[in-house]
């Protein structure tokens, strides 16, 4: 499988995304003298003070290969631990502007772009029209909230958003999520989550938005790569002169995070999307070392 990394015992924090110091997605690299087992990874995980640790395992040309674990379990894939590992091995030239990371089953791309490191995301596209009366009810919104320019839709890929266009960002940060009626919305609905956003952003973004996910387990998330993805399949079919976007996500929970997506438009399909932002250095990183 190429090359193993021997990585010096040092936990490395970093920031993915944020729009202020205690925002964004916080991601650790967890290294050791050593390999380690998967159990020696899950106790590193729990004892790193971050809720995803990332443990790369081996390394050829632009391919890596990793594991990552929240303190409770291993996780498949994560798309803000891939571009850590990015910026992290290419702080000390081990990669280019392009790397492919093997995670579990899921195999993540990152590149480069003009906003940070980005990943590419599944093909997006609008679905179909949503009755929003009892979701209102479960965000403790009135009708009067809703942007009547936009309608509310289910979006996605495989995986399917609620899009609640709200009319501004004092709507966005007013509301307050019932997460067991939005639970039980969501599972009515056949949907993953819900995207409340507002295009009247007041935070310099073209779109502010928040992301609950009960169903999934999630309360709510304060960055997000799939979700501002759906977005732009929603904003193919009612903006379609729109190829990029800046957003801001996770102010509700006062984590606050910047994210940019690129993206084209194919019959009202978001296509070739790479959302993308900045990769911030929390603490002195280490070198690694490479054996053979």
């Amino acid at each position: 499988m190429g090359q193993r990394l021997m990585l010096m015992p040092k936990v490395n924090h970093y920031r993915v995304f944020a729009d202020a110091p205690h925002g964004g997605k916080h991601v650790a690299i967890a290294s050791a003298a050593e390999p380690l087992t998967g159990a020696e990874m899950q106790q590193q995980a729990r004892e790193s003070g971050a809720p995803l640790t990332a443990f790369i395992t081996a390394l050829h040309g632009n391919e890596v290969w990793v594991r990552f674990f929240t303190p409770g379990k291993e996780k498949g894939d994560s798309d803000s631990g891939a571009l850590v590992i990015a910026e992290y091995l290419q702080r000390f030239s081990l990669v280019g502007d392009h790397l492919t990371v093997h995670a579990g089953a899921s195999v993540l791309h990152v590149e480069r772009t003009p906003e940070g490191w980005g990943s590419r995301q599944e093909e997006t596209h609008a679905g179909r029209e949503i009755d929003p009366t009892l979701l209102l009810d479960a965000l403790h919104l009135g009708a009067h909230a809703l942007d009547p320019r936009y309608p509310v839709q289910a979006c996605g890929a495989d995986r399917h958003n609620i899009i609640l266009p709200l009319r501004d960002s004092a709507d966005l940060d007013a509301l307050r999520p019932d997460f067991d009626a939005v639970r039980h919305f969501n599972e009515h609905s056949g949907t993953n989550g819900v995207i409340a956003c507002t295009f009247n952003s007041a935070r310099a973004s073209d779109v502010d938005f928040r992301f609950f996910a009960p169903r999934r387990g999630l309360s709510e998330d304060n960055a997000g790569s799939y979700t501002l993805a759906t977005l732009c399949g929603y904003l193919t079919a009612h903006r379609p002169q729109l190829r990029e976007i800046s957003a801001t996500q996770g102010y509700g929970m006062h984590k606050p995070s910047r994210l940019h997506a690129r993206f084209a438009r194919e019959n009202e399909t978001a296509t070739g999307i790479v959302v993308s932002g900045a990769v911030q250095q929390d603490v002195k990183t280490v070198p690694l070392e490479v054996l053979a």
